[in-house]
């Protein structure tokens, strides 16, 4: 659902507004605030700017908006496999690729179990 800062600067200057935080919190906040959206996605993967953006109400995050309409919010988390460290493991009990390709990983947010 959410994308980079780059990204959602190409957005918002094909419509003429300059990337700047304030207009990417914008952006955001329309999307995350969108009546009806859970009927859409029970999940959003944002982006690590947006994950500590509140919106215009006082006190009240993107994340808190996200949670209010039961959709998980989550970060996708890339990591490196060291090759070193691997060269060690049985690659059949890490179940590793060829190639030590990066990994990602979803993390759900305030999500019980």
């Amino acid at each position: 659902m959410d994308e980079s800062n780059a990204t959602c600067g190409k957005r918002l200057e094909s419509i003429g507004l300059e990337n700047t935080e304030l207009n990417r919190q914008r952006y955001r906040e329309l999307l995350v605030t969108t009546p009806g959206l859970s009927q859409y996605i029970s999940g959003a993967i944002l982006f690590e700017e947006t994950l500590f953006q509140e919106t215009r109400t006082p006190g009240k995050s993107m994340v808190d908006c996200l949670n209010e309409q039961g959709i998980v919010p989550g970060i996708k988390v890339r990591i490196e496999l060291d090759r070193r460290v691997a060269r060690h493991a049985p690659r059949r009990s890490l179940a590793l690729p060829r190639s030590l390709a990066p990994c990602s990983y979803f993390l759900c947010l305030n999500h019980p179990g």
